[in-house]
């Protein structure tokens, strides 16, 4: 019986995780749909939770090279380095969805020098870009690699999408170009709330 009720417990605790990890994920496309959201749902996650759920729509508002993804049901694999927390939250939200008709598969990385192949970098606040950071954005726009990121100079290091605090709410700034010269295609939905630095 006491086995029964642990086992019940912890059902119950995935289903409550699982649906604030889709309420999660609702919020976040409704922002960047611009529709209305709710101030108390918003602050009821943290910051890390908003940015996994913003990486994994990053994954239905862009389009990668054919090439990329050969097969429609091929994964979209997106590598992690320097921010162990929205590694986690991306992975609860990985594992119950996909982009768009892709699985998403997460990688965890502990330096470029561990680099695998992937459909997106995202770099965490904890990692420090290498003095030669130009030439290695250099080679994941020939990869067609989409990169994230969060410091002041990650745009002009030659990073793609960067995350930053507009009145306490995490914003997005865009390089188009970058993206472009990427092959990727973003959305004008994306485009729309987002700062686009080079319009």
């Amino acid at each position: 019986m006491a086995l029964l009720k642990n086992n019940k417990a912890t059902e119950g605790s995935a289903i409550c995780r699982w649906r604030k990890v889709r309420v999660l994920c609702s919020l976040t496309l409704a922002c960047l749909l611009r529709l209305s959201l709710s101030a108390r749902a918003a602050e009821s996650y943290s910051a890390d939770q908003i940015k996994a759920a913003y990486i994994y729509h990053f994954t239905q508002f862009v389009e990668w090279p054919s090439n990329m993804l050969a097969k429609a049901d091929a994964p979209i694999t997106i590598a992690i380095v320097g921010a162990d927390s929205v590694r986690g939250y991306l992975e609860e939200i990985s594992r119950n969805t996909k982009g768009g008709s892709h699985p998403i598969n997460v990688l965890s990385l502990s330096s470029l020098k561990s680099m695998m192949p992937c459909h997106m970098i995202y770099f965490g606040a904890g990692f420090r870009m290498p003095r030669d950071a130009t030439k290695a954005f250099e080679d994941f726009r020939r990869q067609s690699i989409l990169t994230v990121g969060e410091t002041d100079a990650f745009l002009q290091q030659g990073g793609i999408i960067q995350f930053h605090l507009l009145e306490n709410k995490i914003r997005l700034k865009i390089r188009l170009h970058a993206a472009e010269s990427a092959g990727l295609k973003i959305s004008s939905k994306l485009l729309r709330v987002a700062d686009v630095m080079d319009k």
